[in-house]
């Protein structure tokens, strides 16, 4: 008796929140990459949501490559495939329309500021315009012969933070993780909001607190009723010796994950 033919396996296609899940480019961008660049085409189901395969997921690990090298994302798509080499830039680099965001941080152009950073936060994954714009952005605020910077660092606090909660409300609707970030500063700014971005970008949904000052009882309420799962803490300046002891033993007793993001990394390297 004849054997069957054996059936061939489909290989597993993602959905595109899957992919943003695995590869950390949230679905904004890959979009974005798609429909303006044609840099991935994927499969879609008869409603038309997008279909990912693995050899999309090893292309977009690709263009990410060619961005950590320093290639602006318009340029990308003539070297996929390809045996260029790229040398990694270890200076500091612009993304193409970092020079536009600081002209309109100069002519205090808030609403084409605004529009400029919409744009390039669609079409970059976070990490790139950290290097690639957010850090030549600092450089340029912190500059001592710029006689007007601390009012330029008020516009550009202003318009990323509304841009950065914007953002985490958008991904809001996808993510399930619990995460509780916590900050002791008196006042947030847009390091805060962006640790919280870079938060739902890893898909948590980040209940933000700040100037929290020891009160910490009530969140192990929190903690258990939310389930969550990872406690992010962000600061410039330093814990007080009291405040300080409360968290480590109020973490301890916790079974969460913990990352610390700003200056108090390094201040407080030992007690994390």
């Amino acid at each position: 008796m004849p054997s069957k033919p054996q059936e061939k396996t489909m290989p597993a296609l993602l959905s595109i929140g899957e992919v943003s899940s695995i590869t950390g480019v949230n679905t904004v961008t890959l979009r974005a990459w798609q429909r303006r660049y044609g840099l991935i085409t994927p499969q879609r189901t008869e409603k038309g949501h997008r279909l990912y395969s693995d050899a999309d997921i090893v292309l977009i690990k690709e263009i990410l490559e060619w961005l950590d090298k320093g290639v602006s994302i318009g340029k990308v798509k003539a070297l996929l495939g390809s045996a260029a080499v790229v040398e990694k830039v270890k200076s500091v680099r612009s993304l193409d329309g970092t020079e536009d965001v600081i002209r309109y941080l100069e002519q205090f152009n808030q609403v084409k500021l605004d529009r400029q950073l919409s744009e390039m936060m669609k079409l970059y994954p976070l990490e790139s315009l950290q290097s690639g714009l957010f850090d030549v952005v600092e450089s340029h605020l912190n500059n001592e012969q710029n006689p007007i910077a601390e009012l330029q660092k008020a516009l550009w606090d202003n318009v990323l933070t509304e841009r950065c909660i914007f953002s985490i409300a958008a991904l809001r609707k996808r993510n399930s993780q619990g995460c509780l970030l916590l900050s002791y500063d008196e006042v947030s700014n847009r390091h805060f909001w962006l640790v919280n971005l870079q938060l739902a970008n890893k898909g948590f949904n980040a209940i933000a607190l700040q100037a929290i000052n020891g009160k910490l009882s009530i969140l192990r309420t929190v903690v258990e009723q939310q389930k969550i799962k990872h406690i992010a803490l962000y600061g410039e300046s330093r814990i007080s010796a009291v405040n300080l002891d409360l968290l480590v033993n109020f973490l301890s007793d916790l079974d969460v994950s913990v990352s610390v993001h700003g200056s108090i990394a390094h201040i407080h390297s030992q007690s994390f």
